[in-house]
């Protein structure tokens, strides 16, 4: 018996090794142990955000001369092909195909040449799918729970937007971050997109639904939906003080601090009392006095206010609640069904370390009020990164995991909160 190749990994499959070795005879020891490597055996694919293998090239690269003097090294490319939107070869914008050549092809999907020819059927792993006709070769395993839609169709139609993952409802994962900021929410994106996710982008909280609603249709309502962000108990942000969702009492509270902050220099002017530290006549007791007045007088202007004030706030920094979601829900903007959200950020399942109070805890708001299932982080989080126990070097990076430093908690949709036990949680299956 022969192993004929051996498949690649980082964070997902990344190419394939030729081995042609006989089982019996294989071995697994460095292949630079006689200061030598034989190049042109590793194949890497690259592929695109459907993760459609769009070039395979080697681990060869052929040096560029100009005048005898080394400029640039090009890669040996060993095939390349495009593709129509369901998947189907595109004939004239490929090249060096073969029935015998790289595996793997339209959602990185494993190809079977024998009966129809190059990558016009692939093996999805719970079924068959013809790319010419864009249409699975059995019934979608789940298709009782999608009585529109044909239990054939592919993606709900959707090939550019949507990845058909194993028969699965769609799935969305928003980044909610300030735009062209590095973060670690990145190391997420590739493994969130080959388990089928659709990854999108927001820098608020009303981008945010907006995605979330673009996202979904009563044809394919959103069953797992994944926010990476920045957080606290008062919910997920972009990174930024003021933005993102929020619980009420977290968004009451930002509102009326805010008003008092935008209020306070104006006030000190008009009762003639100096803030600046440096100022030779600033008085510290007149300012304290001054200060108590303020926000004596401040908090009843805000209760006489209050609706207003949180309305206009709430609007000028593009923020939400668990009730616009909800809302968005109810008006069937948002289609979803069987609702499960994991929480990446920070503490949004509250502090471990400190008394609660469930009223300004986002995770156990947000899943009372849109009846879902929701996971979220006691403690700060980060990717788990595997480590070496004996060196404690990080090694790699497993981007489908992110670790707390306390636990992650699920929450019903009563909002009973109960502690998962772990540190790691998997983002694509938190269960």
């Amino acid at each position: 018996m022969n192993l004929e190749e051996l498949e690649l990994y980082g964070s997902s499959r990344l190419g394939v090794k030729q081995v042609s070795q006989q089982m019996s005879a294989l071995s697994f020891t460095s292949e630079t142990g006689n200061n030598y490597r034989v190049l042109g055996l590793k194949q890497y694919e690259l592929s695109n955000h459907l993760g459609n293998v769009l070039s395979v090239i080697s681990d060869q690269k052929l040096p560029q001369f100009n005048a005898g003097t080394l400029q640039a090294y090009k890669p040996v490319i060993v095939s390349s092909q495009d593709y129509y939107p369901f998947g189907m070869v595109m004939k004239e914008r490929s090249s060096n195909l073969a029935s015998d050549g790289y595996r793997f092809g339209f959602n990185g999907k494993e190809n079977d040449n024998e009966v129809k020819g190059i990558g016009n059927s692939l093996d999805f792993g719970a079924r068959v799918y013809d790319s010419r006709l864009g249409r699975w070769l059995a019934c979608d395993p789940k298709f009782s729970k999608f009585p529109s839609l044909s239990p054939y169709s592919y993606a709900v139609n959707s090939p550019i937007l949507y990845v058909d993952y194993a028969g699965e409802y769609p799935k969305v994962a928003i980044i909610l971050s300030v735009p062209n900021k590095v973060s670690d929410f990145l190391e997420h994106k590739a493994a969130l997109e080959k388990q089928g996710y659709v990854v999108v982008f927001a820098s608020t909280g009303k981008e945010a639904l907006e995605k979330m609603a673009a996202n979904s249709s009563p044809d394919s309502p959103t069953e797992s939906l994944v926010i990476l962000s920045h957080g606290s108990p008062g919910g997920p942000n972009a990174g930024v003080y003021g933005t993102g969702i929020m619980t009420n009492m977290e968004l009451e509270s930002m509102s009326r601090e805010n008003y008092e902050n935008i209020n306070f220099d104006k006030y000190m002017k008009e009762n003639n009392v100096i803030t600046d530290y440096s100022d030779p006549n600033y008085n510290q007791d007149a300012y304290n006095i001054a200060s108590d007045k303020y926000y004596s007088y401040i908090d009843g202007e805000f209760e006489k206010k209050k609706e207003q004030i949180i309305e206009e706030y709430k609007n000028k920094n593009s923020i939400i609640t668990s009730e616009d979601v909800l809302n968005s829900i109810s008006r069937g903007n948002f289609s979803v069904k069987n609702l499960s959200v994991v929480f990446g950020g920070c503490n949004i399942g509250g502090y471990s370390n400190k008394p609660e109070d469930t009223q300004d805890i986002f995770a156990i708001e947000f899943a009372k009020t849109t009846k879902s299932t929701t996971y979220a982080s006691e403690g700060y989080t980060e990717p788990d990164r595997t480590r070496d126990m004996k060196t404690k070097d990080k090694i790699g990076v497993t981007t489908d995991s992110r670790r707390s430093t306390g636990t992650w908690v699920e929450v019903d949709s009563n909002g009973n909160k109960s502690d998962m036990g772990k540190k790691s949680l998997n983002l694509t299956s938190p269960k």
